[in-house]
């Protein structure tokens, strides 16, 4: 594919949304009493930075689904574990010598092999899981000829992920069984997107989504007691909430014209886009040291939640020159074990009859 520069957007603006809900959490915005309209305009902000895995998903959809069956195929998870092992590491690292926690040998391993060391790695163990599934899904995919029984295949994945959080606003009347599904659900809807793209105007778009952050942030802000914010299956990742305004979200940025971007900031946001994965590794490492600081340095009361900010801002300046050098670090043992791995293929497979 030629490069896309809505697609580099797009994966910007989800690394970026990572390391802001991020600070929603570690500021402990969530405990704070649910008295005003701060607290609604709050709600509507993290209706709109929720939509970061998402838009990761939705992305993985509309790039990889014509990725076909191959042993070559399999080697795109080389680059994904040794950047995770290199971003434990780094959060091993903080977590022993700037918090103080003793941790042994075995701590360490059981830590790396259950995606416990690095707890941004959940993404990682998720990914994997759909990384062996694609080529199959693909198949599905492709063997749906016709868009009437694609939009039935998204309605059937709707209903399984969804609807669940939809019902079960109040009390849970509706099996959540399936809502783990939700990333094969984003990533069909990004299928959807990439076979039946068209034109679309960002304005309206842009007009729709800020209607349904706001009707989002209403459903929250009622459901939420005056202690703090309420978790439901509904304004989750899994949630229609989520499934609904990222949709619109990842519209609105792969529509937009960016032709008319300066040189300069295009590149920018290229570089950061091929950085995005490491960045969102390495947020964990920057994240736990920054936000330690920010609880010995910041005195909750008044504007403390906000004052966190800072802390979002200098976890983002830290991780990406870390991610830059990791990735600098990483390449020549990612070719070397592709290369050992082909070679291995090689000799394992048997030669055709001449």
């Amino acid at each position: 594919m030629k490069r896309d520069a809505n697609l580099d957007l797009i994966r910007c603006v989800a690394v970026l949304f990572v390391l802001i809900l991020h600070f929603i959490l570690y500021s402990g915005w969530y405990l704070t009493p649910n008295v005003d309209f701060s607290h609604w305009f709050m709600n509507m902000l993290r209706a709109l930075f929720l939509n970061c895995v998402p838009l990761f998903m939705l992305l993985t959809g509309y790039l990889c689904c014509r990725r076909e069956l191959s042993a070559r195929y399999y080697l795109g998870l080389v680059r994904i574990y040794v950047l995770y092992l290199f971003s434990c590491l780094a959060s091993l690292l903080v977590r022993h010598f700037a918090l103080g926690e003793i941790l042994s040998l075995r701590s360490v391993l059981y830590g790396v092999l259950n995606h416990r060391a690095n707890s941004y790695s959940w993404y990682v163990a998720m990914y994997t899981g759909l990384f062996l599934l694609i080529p199959f899904l693909n198949l599905a995919w492709a063997g749906l000829k016709t868009r009437r029984k694609r939009l039935v295949l998204l309605g059937t994945m709707l209903y399984l992920t969804a609807l669940p959080g939809l019902l079960n606003l109040r009390h849970q009347i509706y099996l959540v069984w399936w809502a783990s599904l939700y990333p094969l659900t984003y990533y069909f809807i990004g299928a959807y997107i990439r076979e039946y793209r068209r034109k679309l105007r960002p304005g309206p778009l842009a007009l729709v989504l800020l209607a349904v952050l706001a009707g989002a942030a209403a459903v929250n802000f009622f459901l939420s007691r005056p202690e703090g914010f309420v978790f439901v299956d509904g304004n989750n990742y899994e949630g229609f909430q989520a499934q609904i305004c990222s949709v619109l979200l990842f519209l609105l940025l792969l529509n937009l014209d960016l032709s008319r971007c300066p040189k300069g900031l295009a590149a920018g946001i290229r570089w950061l886009s091929g950085l995005s994965f490491p960045v969102y590794l390495f947020s964990n490492a920057t994240d736990l040291l920054v936000y330690s600081l920010c609880r010995k340095l910041i005195p909750q009361g008044g504007a403390w939640v906000y004052a966190y900010a800072l802390g979002a801002l200098a976890s983002l300046l830290l991780c990406i020159p870390l991610a830059w050098l990791a990735e600098r670090l990483a390449h020549p043992l990612i070719k070397g074990i592709k290369k050992g791995l082909r070679s291995l293929y090689r000799r394992l497979t048997p030669k055709k009859a001449e």
